[in-house]
């Protein structure tokens, strides 16, 4: 008696009708942002290295505890270890920047950053060792961006990126990519141990 009122109330109300097909201008789920996630290495121009990297625990709570973490962070530095352009945030003219410093070999900014000091702060994903100068190998330009997977800028950063690298394949790039997901390098860390 109850599910044949039940039944009754809905066909009355309209709100299913067994003559009428359902609507697919309604979606069953909400739509998910895209998860950004690290180009393939397949998929790299042959004269970029890509180094995937994580952010030591007190280099990431330093960074969040002064600036906060605003991505994609990406920062070029010479041969010679020298900063030549940081940039927080992605904009289109951001690409025309980066081929800007790389063409000309002008730095952007005046930094006494060193790579070895930010490259003393990470390590490597695959290994779990410490990176360090002497294990990357020699290039004209290194680039190091620290990403999160919830972050829709840093996947077009990375697209854009490689797109000027791909442009010019004269020089050779070591492309550092540092995981800054928090909750991800926690549960990398827990399953390395």
């Amino acid at each position: 008696m109850k599910w044949n009122f039940c039944l009754a109330l809905v066909l009355c109300c309209g709100l299913a009708r067994a003559d009428e097909p359902a609507r697919e201008d309604i979606p069953d789920q909400p739509d998910k942002p895209p998860v950004t996630s690290l180009p393939a290495v397949a998929q790299m121009p042959p004269n970029v290295t890509l180094v995937e990297a994580r952010m030591s625990r007190r280099a990431l709570h330093a960074l969040n505890s002064t600036s906060g973490i605003r991505l994609p962070r990406i920062q070029l530095y010479s041969p010679a270890h020298q900063q030549v352009l940081h940039v927080i945030g992605w904009e289109p003219e951001v690409a025309d920047r980066v081929r800007e410093v790389v063409a000309n070999d002008k730095p952007k900014v005046k930094s006494s950053t060193r790579l070895e000091k930010v490259v003393g702060d990470l390590e490597d994903t695959a290994t779990s060792e410490p990176l360090t100068i002497e294990r990357l190998p020699p290039a004209d330009i290194y680039v190091i961006t620290a990403w999160a997977g919830w972050c829709r800028p840093c996947g077009t950063a990375m697209v854009e990126l490689r797109k000027v690298f791909e442009a010019d394949p004269a020089r050779r790039y070591v492309w550092i990519m540092i995981e800054t997901d928090v909750v991800k390098q926690k549960i990398q860390k827990q399953t390395i141990r």
